[in-house]
């Protein structure tokens, strides 16, 4: 069984395209490039990103315009050992079976070769095409178990995470408050909910330091860099 997601950013009623999505930030890219301008680089999953290099190749289930490489992630068309660097971000949430990618990853990165992944944690649902999984650090480290880890840490902390899912929250509260069927106690306590959430939320809560571990409990995405061996 599926659910609708009603804010969804997807028209599921047309040919999936990565056109539709928004530009993905590369400049991670950029930087590795500038240290290794020689490697030969796949991004999994890359979207809509730009062509930066002929040395790197872009890789995705969905066609765009600078996809180099049209196939899924279960099965990449690479031979073994391909690779100086693969990316893979905001990707393994999308897949049926994020560990059997993880292994294809694995198999088309160099020995010594550097892999880099990160993943939605507290996050809201979103289905580009569909959605199946978030992971902790804790999670996303099962997935490369056999590779030497470099680091893993938050990508994004509690304050992206509640900004996304107070923001649709408030999206439902609106909903339920002009239902014409809601009766209007019912009304007035979301309206009050809705202001008061919308009151925290104008504080930058970005400023509140928090400890590495307290953000980890909380985190809205996270990564992990890993080396082959």
């Amino acid at each position: 069984m599926k659910f609708k997601n009603p804010y969804s950013k997807v028209d599921q009623t047309k040919e999936t395209n990565s056109n539709n999505l928004k530009v993905p930030d590369t400049s991670y890219i950029l930087d590795y490039l500038e240290k290794h301008p020689d490697h030969y680089v796949l991004i999994l999953g890359s979207g809509n990103s730009k062509k930066i290099s002929q040395r790197v190749i872009n890789l995705d289930l969905m066609k765009s315009e600078p996809v180099d490489v049209i196939a899924s992630g279960l099965f990449l068309p690479f031979e073994s050992s391909t690779f100086d660097a693969v990316f893979c971000h905001d990707v393994l949430e999308h897949v049926t079976q994020p560990f059997e990618v993880a292994l294809e990853i694995i198999r088309v990165t160099k020995k010594n070769g550097y892999m880099e992944c990160s993943t939605p944690f507290v996050f809201p649902f979103h289905d580009a095409p569909d959605h199946y999984f978030n992971f902790s650090t804790s999670g996303i480290q099962q997935l490369f178990l056999g590779t030497k880890l470099i680091d893993v840490g938050v990508k994004m902390g509690p304050w992206h995470a509640m900004n996304n899912i107070v923001g649709i929250y408030k999206k439902m509260l609106k909903r339920v408050y002009k239902d014409p069927t809601t009766p209007w106690n019912e009304k007035i306590r979301v309206f009050i909910i809705y202001r008061l959430l919308s009151w925290g939320m104008k504080f930058d809560h970005r400023t509140i330091v928090l400890t590495k571990d307290e953000e980890n409990v909380l985190a809205s995405g996270v990564y992990i860099k890993t080396q082959k061996i």
